[in-house]
């Protein structure tokens, strides 16, 4: 089965086609049996909103992505089809490997950036605190220092990279994928 769908904003055109034993993205492709992880993510930033499946092993990254301009507004008519070429390839690796089961979230080395993006400046924030802390008149100083540090500590604890993330079926996320998209 050959499909294609329009990415969206600058992503262009993705083709996919699924064999009986393989799938291909573009001009490369992966064997279900060399399939180690699947991961589905999104990520955000002010202009847009990307969503992607990423499919890996044996040296093999694969991604099935759509991309959602905030400026244009929502484009049901690309969202779908994304959503039905996700299904179909989701649905083609569980048949051929139902015991594959789809991770959501960052990549690890993702979230340990960003935890220590907030895990630094808490350390710093309560070094601060700590230091100022005998010093005579710096008692604004040290409550800054500590409300820096301990918003930093709250957000580095969301963004722990040792939390286990959520997963799910592929055979499961191909039946809201279809859904999704068949709703628009």
């Amino acid at each position: 089965m050959k499909l294609q769908y329009d990415r969206g904003a600058f992503g262009g055109t993705l083709s996919v086609e699924i064999l009986d034993d393989r799938l291909r993205v573009g001009t490369r492709e992966i064997r279900f049996d060399d399939i180690e992880l699947l991961r589905y993510f999104s990520t955000e930033s002010p202009q847009r909103t990307d969503y992607g499946l990423l499919i890996s092993g044996k040296g093999v990254k694969l991604e099935i992505n759509y991309i959602s301009q905030r400026l244009g507004g929502p484009d049901p008519l690309r969202e779908e089809a994304f959503n039905r070429v996700a299904s179909e390839a989701l649905a083609a690796i569980g048949r051929a490997r139902p015991e594959l089961e789809v991770r959501s979230g960052r990549s690890p080395l993702a979230a340990t950036l960003i935890f220590l993006c907030f895990a630094i400046p808490a350390v710093l924030g309560f070094a601060m605190a700590f230091a100022l802390g005998g010093e005579s008149g710096t008692t604004q100083f040290v409550l800054v220092a500590l409300c820096i540090g301990l918003a930093s500590l709250v957000m580095a604890w969301s963004a722990r990279p040792w939390q286990k993330g959520s997963s799910i079926p592929a055979t499961d996320l191909a039946a809201l994928f279809a859904a999704d998209g068949a709703t628009g």
